[in-house]
C-alpha cells in the first residue's frame, strides 16, 4: 500500500472493489486513485457501465456487478 501523509488541507482517497479480489489501496489525490481503478479496469479487460457521485464518495460500476469506490477520508 503507498503511504501518504497528509499537510494540512490535504486529504486522502481510498479505492476499494467489490466482486473481485482486490486489495484496498490509498492515495494522496482523487486523480492517482482513479488512474489506478482504470488500470485495473483495463488489466481485467472490464468496462465502466455506470458512475454515481455523492459528493466525496464514487461508485464505478462495471458489467458482472463489479463495483469500484473512491472514497474521500
Amino acid at each position: 500500500m503507498e503511504v501518504f501523509v497528509p499537510q494540512f488541507g490535504e486529504h486522502l482517497y481510498t479505492l476499494a472493489a467489490t466482486g473481485i479480489k482486490e486489495k484496498e489501496y490509498m492515495f494522496g489525490s482523487r486523480a492517482r486513485a482513479r488512474a489506478k481503478m482504470y488500470e485495473i479496469i483495463d488489466k481485467k479487460g472490464l468496462h465502466v457501465i455506470e458512475k454515481y457521485e455523492d459528493n466525496h464518495f464514487k461508485t464505478y460500476v462495471c458489467e458482472g456487478g463489479i463495483k469500484f469506490y473512491i472514497n474521500r477520508i
